[in-house]
Order: structure tokens, then C-alpha cells, then sequence
């Protein structure tokens, strides 16, 4: 026969506070089986197996009162499988928006790792990073050309942050400024790439 136990011996068998203990029994969701002579809350195995059960649900970010309904039959069987199913959906969900957080972090930290790097480069060196990002020297007229006409004021950040000097980043500005193609009446000539903002 199992040896009905004390709050205090429960709350360690199953590692949770006596505090917690004493908050659902105040919820009527694990009530002791019995108390001592002495006042003392006592568990019998019955009581082990639903705190158990309680705990499990919990982990699962079931509300205490959804808990309660189930164990106490309140939820017929399909009611039980719709509550399981509804709180799976809605895990899915949160781990769908904490894998786009994860994206956008990484993105953000790639980024500051890329403007580090850039202040500690020089010209050639940053001509080595857009090689490696993929941009083949033929294309950087285009390139730059493309950034100046869409962010004129991020294009002239990021050439400081390359190590540009000032005088050099006013005559590349300049230079592409003139030789921009009108605004009307302009259609991408054969042979050119695809604008690499696109």
C-alpha cells in the first residue's frame, strides 16, 4: 500500500515549491487526500499520479483552468484532443516567429560585422569584400551607380565606412551623378547587368 506523504516530502519528490502546492489545492486542482492530526497536508498515490499529470500539462503551456477541466473529465475526449491540438498550433506559431527573430538577428549581427570590417579597410580591401559578396569588378560602376540613385545619403555612410576619403567620395558621387541615364525615355542597353537593388 502506498504510504500517503506529507506536502513537504511531495513538493521535493516532485520538485516543485510548497508554495505551488498550496495554490492549486486553493484552485481545487490537487486537494490532499487527507490532513493530519497535527494539521499537515497529506498525499496519497492517486494524488502523486495527478500532480504528475498537472506538471506534464503545464510544460505544454496549458492554463491551469484548461488543466483542471481535463482531469476532471469537465472535457470529453474530443474536447481533450482540440485543446492539444489548438496549444500545438499555437507552439508552431511562436516557433515560426522566434525562427524570423532568429533571422533578423542574424542578419543584424552580419551587418555590424560587415560596417566593422569596412572601417578597418582600405579601398582595395573593400574591393576584395564586394569580389567575395559576389560582385565581379566589371559591375561596380553599376553598382555604385544603382546605390547613389536610390539612398544617395546611406551610398556616402557606407563609402566613409569603407575608408573613402572625403575628397574621393564627393568626385565618385560626382561622377555618377553625371553619368546617370535620364529619369524618362531610358531603356536598359543589351549586355547590362540587372540592377543588383532589384
Amino acid at each position: 500500500m502506498f504510504p500517503m506523504i506529507s506536502i513537504g516530502r511531495l513538493a521535493k519528490q516532485m520538485k516543485i515549491s510548497r508554495t505551488a502546492l498550496l495554490y492549486y489545492d486553493s484552485l481545487g486542482l490537487l486537494r490532499p487526500a487527507a490532513v493530519s492530526r497535527a494539521g499537515y497536508r497529506m498525499y496519497s498515490e492517486q494524488d502523486v499520479e495527478r500532480l504528475g499529470k498537472i506538471l506534464d500539462y503545464r510544460k505544454t503551456g496549458l492554463s491551469l483552468a484548461e488543466i483542471r477541466r481535463l482531469l476532471d473529465g469537465e472535457a470529453g475526449e474530443d474536447r481533450v484532443v482540440a485543446l492539444l491540438l489548438k496549444r500545438l498550433g499555437e507552439i508552431n506559431g511562436e516557433i515560426a516567429g522566434l525562427k524570423k527573430q532568429q533571422e533578423i538577428l542574424i542578419r543584424l549581427i552580419r551587418a555590424r560585422e560587415l560596417l566593422q570590417t569596412l572601417r578597418r579597410s582600405d579601398p582595395q580591401s573593400f574591393a576584395a569584400i564586394l569580389e567575395n559578396a559576389g560582385i565581379a569588378a566589371a559591375d561596380y560602376d553599376a553598382w555604385h551607380q544603382s546605390f547613389e540613385a536610390h539612398s544617395p545619403e546611406l551610398h556616402a555612410r557606407f563609402l566613409e565606412a569603407a575608408g573613402f576619403s572625403a575628397a574621393d567620395i564627393r568626385e565618385l558621387r560626382q561622377e555618377l551623378r553625371a553619368q546617370a541615364p535620364a529619369p524618362q525615355g531610358h531603356s536598359r542597353q543589351a549586355g547590362e547587368g540587372p540592377d543588383p537593388l532589384l
